[in-house]
């Protein structure tokens, strides 16, 4: 598929859909440094068969959106104890070279971290992703860092996160090696209606097996925001 392209400025953002564009809009957000291709095509689709618009992108510094060049450092220390710490740094001690095989491993290594036993990694899908991730853009160590500088550069809006009011709903793995369960009750203690729906033996991503009970909560959200004037708050790690 041949990616689309949206300008704001002197950044350009790629994206591509899937689904009618008179259906219901559904914006997917990848994790951090994961180009949109993470996004298994498998899902977009079934997503546009239940009635949405999906669009799925590359971040900025990221995939073939625009890159910068320059180099920040530091991450958000409030997220801290929200992490498994112990993943974090098993994944910092290893250390890959620069070629494509390297680069590549080290991508599917990550996330292999993310997954478990219960719901363990499609090796073959991951190979090949990272191998189509790496062709359109090889990891840049540098715009990891730039995404971070950007976060911390994002302000909470007056109110916080208790000024939303569209129906949202939050997805956690009870088992995420990487992101603790507490976070995702935090945020819905934050957000008022939330509705938390948490799997046993889910990672940090959705596997396949729970794709169809996740798409049914998200069908849910979207029929209560048709009760509503706002559009839907989903998103999905």
């Amino acid at each position: 598929m041949t990616p689309a392209f949206a300008r704001n400025g002197e950044v350009e953002i790629a994206y591509e859909t899937f689904g009618t564009a008179d259906g219901q809009p559904l914006l997917l957000l990848s994790g951090l440094d994961y180009q949109m291709v993470w996004w298994p095509q498998a899902l977009c689709t079934a997503l546009a068969e239940r009635g949405f618009h999906v669009a799925r992108f590359d971040y900025r510094d990221n995939g073939l959106s625009t890159h910068f060049a320059a180099a920040v450092r530091g991450s958000p220390l409030r997220m801290l104890p929200y992490l498994h710490l112990g993943t974090f740094a098993k994944l910092a001690t290893r250390r890959y070279g620069s070629g494509r095989e390297q680069q590549e491993r080290m991508l599917v290594d990550v996330l292999r971290a993310t997954c478990t036993d219960t719901y363990p990694l499609d090796e073959d899908w991951a190979r090949r992703t990272a191998a189509e991730s790496y062709d359109r853009r090889p990891p840049d160590p540098a715009a990891r860092q730039r995404q971070l500088a950007a976060l911390r550069a994002t302000k909470t809006p007056e109110g916080g996160l208790a000024r939303i009011t569209a129906p949202t709903l939050v997805i956690h793995g009870e088992s995420d090696p990487l992101v603790r369960p507490a976070a995702s009750r935090a945020l819905t203690r934050a957000i008022p209606g939330t509705r938390l729906v948490t799997y046993p033996g889910m990672g940090h991503g959705l596997p396949p097996g729970l794709r169809p009970a996740a798409l049914d909560e998200i069908s849910t959200l979207v029929e209560r925001q048709n009760t509503t004037s706002n559009p839907p708050a989903a998103r999905a790690d």
